[in-house]
């Protein structure tokens, strides 16, 4: 089920950089690790948090899977909910981060999967949407934002909507 949350150019107050500084100084004051799996941010979060003096202390890396074949073989996506869902939904996000803590075991996982565009919209699936997942201890989150905005501002928001849940959860759980 999708949200009605459209976010305008720039979602959030605070800018990627400083986004990405509180996830890794909360990650590295606790010991813990991160890693994601990116389809439509092509590997922009894990860039962020890559751009960070230290960042080899917490995180672990990322996977791009644009691919509906990747999301499978390396995060083990199955083939029925890509069929039954499609590849842009809460029940993918949740199965990639689900994969994605299996096979690399961080302590915080992150995934999106998303239509950033200009193309392959309809008027079920706007371009724009944006399906998140989160795992962290024994918390699992998905959910579901749409951006307004060309390709690069919707992948932008989006990586700043990741960034800012991981600071969110970290503080709060």
């Amino acid at each position: 089920m999708l949200s009605n949350k459209i976010y305008p150019q720039n979602p959030l107050s605070q800018n990627t950089e400083d986004l990405a500084c509180q996830v890794l100084s909360l990650l590295i004051q606790r010991g813990e690790t991160l890693a994601t799996a990116e389809s439509c941010t092509a590997g922009l979060i894990v860039a962020a948090l890559g751009r960070i003096p230290g960042a080899s202390k917490s995180l672990l890396g990322g996977l791009v899977t644009y691919t509906e074949d990747l999301k499978q073989s390396l995060l083990g996506v199955k083939a029925q909910s890509l069929a039954s869902y499609g590849v842009v939904s809460e029940e993918v996000a949740g199965e990639m981060v689900m994969g994605l803590k299996d096979r690399l075991k961080p302590d915080l996982a992150l995934s999106v999967t998303g239509l950033a565009g200009p193309g392959g919209g309809t008027e079920i699936l706007a371009v724009g949407t944006v399906c998140f997942g989160l795992a962290y201890k024994d918390k699992i989150e998905t959910w579901t934002s749409h951006f307004a905005g060309d390709r690069r501002q919707v992948q932008n928001a989006a990586c700043q909507e990741a960034l800012a849940k991981a600071v969110h959860i970290l503080k709060h759980v």
